[in-house]
């Protein structure tokens, strides 16, 4: 990972590539390595280093809880990496992920993955500049699926009120994996923070991948003037994500 570093002794300001990457989420033998950045959009070089107001982390194979990281002395677990213990054998794999930020706690977000693997996974291709942790034996994919937001808000995150509003998204296997095949999801929206949500609306895709979804946001008011949205996609092999984020957007009056 190459970050910027201002000020004496920092390389540079500027970050144009990567110097050498790892495989987000690959699988050697029996472990799994993922890396996770809840700070971070579809770009590859863009993320950052704020601060955990909160974080939790449970892995689940074949149904049974493998672990569950809590906050862990004085500051959340991050993440990154994660080491997930797999089966020697193909199995069934749920991981959630739970956080908020430091600057804005009042806006947790949570991840669930289902996904199936076996240590006969086909090898992933890597370009040179990418590399698993061990560099002397072959890795495989973990087909986790990602959710990128494509949502058309002003400066200041804001959407018009009492006006139809298109949830556009993205769903997407990691870098360098080929693109899942038969995706199908939904989008569901809350304006209490979470305590109750709409019915599922199903997502329409469109040539390039894109998902998009229709809504109607209703007129301003003190009580709801925050967006809370949540995506369920699911591939053709099976592997399923559930993204939530709690006053993803507000609504302008």
């Amino acid at each position: 990972m190459q970050e910027t570093l201002l000020g004496i002794g920092g390389p540079s300001s500027k970050v144009d590539e990567p110097l050498l990457q790892v495989c987000l989420a690959c699988r050697q033998g029996s472990l799994g390595s993922v890396y996770l950045n809840g700070f971070a959009d579809s770009a590859p070089l863009h993320s950052t280093s704020e601060a955990y107001a909160a974080s939790r982390t449970t892995f689940y194979r074949d149904g049974k809880l493998a672990f569950d990281l809590g906050a862990g002395g004085s500051r959340p677990y991050r993440p990154m990496p994660l080491s997930l213990p797999l089966a020697p054998r193909p199995a069934d794999y749920r991981l959630v992920w739970d956080f908020a930020a430091q600057g804005n706690a009042q806006s947790p977000s949570r991840t669930e993955w289902t996904f199936r693997s076996g240590p006969r996974d086909a090898a992933a291709r890597l370009p040179r500049t990418v590399q698993c942790a061990d560099t002397t034996r072959p890795c495989s994919f973990l087909p986790l699926l990602f959710v990128h937001w494509d949502l058309s808000l002003d400066l200041d995150s804001r959407a018009r009120a009492g006006r139809r509003f298109d949830v556009a998204f993205r769903v997407s296997h990691q870098e360098h994996q080929a693109r899942p095949t038969g995706v199908r999801a939904t989008v569901e929206v809350s304006y209490d923070d979470g305590q109750t949500w709409s019915a599922p609306k199903t997502a329409t895709a469109r040539h390039d991948g894109t998902f998009t979804a229709p809504i109607t946001h209703p007129e301003y008011s003190e009580p709801v003037r925050w967006v809370s949205l949540r995506v369920k996609a699911r591939a053709g092999d099976g592997s399923t994500v559930t993204q939530t984020n709690i006053r993803a957007y507000r609504l302008a009056g």
